[in-house]
């Protein structure tokens, strides 16, 4: 199931009293009802048994889909204009480059209840930022709140280093949807970007790996799902930033973990 509603300084609010107060007073905690609508749109997405090429904790994916959570607005706001870029871009370009909705199905090999070993289908879905027939090539969007970060260790800020690894596996999962639905690929890119003025922006290359590779790694991403579904038994987590956001690490908290 999606979220539930938000927590705003420590007290759960659900999304009809958040609305209800902001369309009252005009505002509530300092968000308009549009924004309030805007961000609930932006946290009902539910993906469910599929793999999305973004995805980087399966637990929490899984989670996410059955397990009531409250989310802190302010987190979601700091995404939000990485959205509104993708949605303002949506459709632009020639005929043909805008978005893609494309899914294909892998054959994922899991452990049954008994023991044995046998593979099922299993889905990896996804949405393309923009793809270029003409040119073969495949482009994404990320927004990023600052090309660098401060080194504990150097005890001073360092830049980043681009393309993030996790996003070169994410574009080569997008190259796989593209090539299995008709779509030749010979070349990829990521366009870092902030949305002020005079902000650094970056065009970085992707490497392509072999689709070989990419079905093998695509498969190892999707058999913890596929197992949970099968069997019920949940993966470990994996996430960067547990908690992040929420009211609670449902990776941890939740029950059956």
């Amino acid at each position: 199931m999606p979220a539930v509603g938000w927590l705003i300084n420590g007290e759960k609010v659900t999304h009809a009293e958040a609305m209800s107060r902001s369309e009252a007073d005009g505002h509530y905690y300092r968000f308009p009802p549009a924004v309030w609508e805007t961000l609930w749109r932006q946290v009902q997405r539910v993906d469910g048994w599929v793999l999305p090429p973004s995805m980087t904790c399966p637990r929490l994916h899984i989670l996410k889909s059955t397990e009531d959570y409250w989310l802190d607005p302010q987190k979601q706001w700091a995404l939000i204009v990485g959205s509104a870029m993708h949605a303002f871009f949506e459709g632009a370009g020639q005929e043909g480059t805008q978005e893609l909705k494309l899914e294909t199905t892998l054959l994922v090999p899991i452990t049954a209840h008994d023991g044995s070993p046998r593979a099922i289908r299993f889905p990896l879905r996804g949405t393309l930022d923009h793809y270029d027939p003409v040119a073969q090539r495949l482009t994404d969007y990320k927004s990023t709140s600052d090309f660098s970060y401060f080194d504990n260790a150097a005890k001073k800020r360092v830049a980043k280093e681009y393309p993030d690894p996790q996003h070169v596996q994410q574009i080569n999962f997008y190259r796989l949807l593209l090539e299995r639905n008709g779509y030749p690929v010979t070349s990829a890119q990521i366009w870092y970007f902030q949305a002020s003025k005079d902000a650094p922006r970056k065009m970085v290359p992707v490497p392509l790996w072999g689709l070989d590779e990419v079905v093998e790694a695509a498969v190892e991403a999707a058999r913890p799902l596929a197992q949970a579904q099968q069997t019920g038994e949940m993966p470990e987590c994996a996430c960067k930033f547990p908690g992040w956001g929420m009211d609670r690490n449902l990776c941890k908290e939740s029950s059956g973990a």
